[in-house]
């Protein structure tokens, strides 16, 4: 693990204990095993810091999607994949969206703008895209229900955020049934019946 990795891991362990007000630079530089300095000298501030968190997280997800499997099967066999990505996803990196979610809007607030906001942007809208896509090759193979394939990749999005949301903020707990039952629920809305 290099130092830069090192200091997001345990800014990310901290942040989730302490909160991000809660937690200093030098607790930080502490828990990462670096001077103090080392910190300031990747981030320059502990807003950036978080800021570069979320980034990371994002491109870690992006990665895991990348390399799914989703060469072969009906559009509704391959959306299926990314949605249990999804899950699989949130569990293991439960501890990093729960500061995301909990940290960022209150620290960053209106400031969240400029070329990590942006990136951020590109990045939801190449997740967005691949749902698109694989909504319209479903309808093509007919695996999909016709649908209006924009409003439709809204709604899966914003299930699929809701219950990141919910279960990073701890109002609900998403037992392996409950995420049986959101595939579910997108199969019985969108699959075409045999």
């Amino acid at each position: 693990m290099t130092r830069k990795e090192s200091i997001l891991h345990a800014a990310r362990s901290l942040f989730a204990e302490k909160g991000f007000d809660g937690t200093s630079t030098a607790e930080i530089a502490e828990r990462a095993g670096v001077a103090h300095g080392t910190v300031f000298h990747h981030f320059k501030t502990k807003e950036n810091l978080l800021l570069v968190m979320g980034e990371t997280l994002i491109d870690a997800y992006l990665d895991g999607l990348r390399a799914l499997p989703l060469g072969e099967g009906s559009g509704w066999e391959r959306l299926e994949h990314t949605l249990r990505y999804h899950f699989a996803f949130m569990g293991e990196h439960a501890q990093g969206l729960l500061v995301m979610i909990r940290e960022s809007p209150r620290v960053l607030g209106e400031r969240f703008t400029g070329p990590h906001a942006e990136y951020i942007r590109r990045c939801m809208n190449a997740v967005n895209d691949l749902r698109r896509q694989l909504l319209e090759q479903g309808q093509a193979d007919g695996s999909i229900v016709p649908c209006p394939v924009e409003q439709t990749v809204f709604l899966v999005d914003s299930l699929l955020g809701g219950i990141v949301h919910n279960q990073a903020k701890g109002i609900v707990e998403m037992p392996q049934e409950l995420l049986e039952a959101t595939v579910a629920f997108c199969r019985r809305s969108l699959c075409a019946t045999d």
